[in-house]
């Protein structure tokens, strides 16, 4: 059977927000795979969580329920996922081959938190 993609197929691809689907184990293939689909001086964009439920402003506390949320998510998740994969992206991204990585960091506020508006990035 022939894959459905060729290497060296394309420019550009876009990967974003697929962290909670991929194992632990499994990054450094899926970008290996990302990496021979594209072409030469072709262009991986990746956007990924570093999953962190927090307060800016002090207003939530560790009896939030939004707070208590965001620990069993994590705990549930990190036994084979990494839901902080943002963070170590950029280097696993070097390990398989890949140059000129270039990391931005861009906070995603949740809720009514108006003084991060507008967004001091």
């Amino acid at each position: 059977m022939t894959p459905s993609y060729q290497p060296g197929d394309y420019d550009l691809i876009h990967s974003r927000c697929v962290g909670p689907g991929i194992l632990k184990s499994r990054w450094r293939s899926y970008l290996a795979d990302l990496r021979r689909l594209l072409a030469p001086n072709g262009w991986l964009q990746c956007a990924e969580f570093h999953f962190s439920i927090q307060s800016d402003n002090g207003k939530m506390t560790e009896e939030h329920s939004l707070y208590k949320w965001g620990q069993n998510y994590r705990a549930a998740m990190e036994s084979d996922r990494d839901v902080r994969i943002g963070q170590s992206l950029g280097r696993k991204m070097r390990q398989v081959g890949f140059s000129d990585v270039v990391e931005l960091l861009i906070r995603v506020p949740i809720g009514d938190w108006p003084s991060l508006w507008p967004f001091p990035w």
